[in-house]
């Protein structure tokens, strides 16, 4: 389940419709937030840490974690990025092998048409 934000509290505490937000409040809270994150990080890292010196008193094999990893597991993060980035590395070959073609296309003496009509490919998916 996907959960969408329509409201975003201010500085105050008050909600705000995220849809009328201001260029100048969305920048300040776009700051705030990243902010928090910041924060967040850190206290996550200071719990791991602690984590880490209480399990080990115990069971001296307790490896320690990685907070970063754990955070952007925890987010999902990880898997919309790769899909993300195959997606890129699919378009950018297909771009570079109709050029690639038309290129070749051009240095054969082929018609302007034919070369025109495979560099229009890539401008239908751009």
């Amino acid at each position: 389940m996907t959960w969408k934000t329509k409201y975003i509290a201010d500085n105050y505490g008050r909600p705000i419709k995220i849809s009328e937000l201001s260029y100048n409040q969305t920048a300040s809270l776009i700051k705030r937030e990243k902010m928090r994150l910041k924060t967040i990080k850190s206290n996550f890292q200071g719990l791991y840490e602690r984590l880490y010196v209480l399990k080990s008193k115990e069971d001296h094999r307790y490896e320690r974690r990685n907070p970063i990893k754990k955070i952007i597991q925890t987010l999902g993060i990880k898997d919309e990025m790769l899909n993300e980035m195959k997606d890129y590395q699919n378009r950018e070959a297909r771009y570079k092998n109709l050029l690639v073609l038309a290129l070749t296309y051009l240095e054969k003496g082929q018609p302007v048409e034919v070369i025109e009509a495979i560099l229009r490919q890539t401008e239908a998916d751009v």
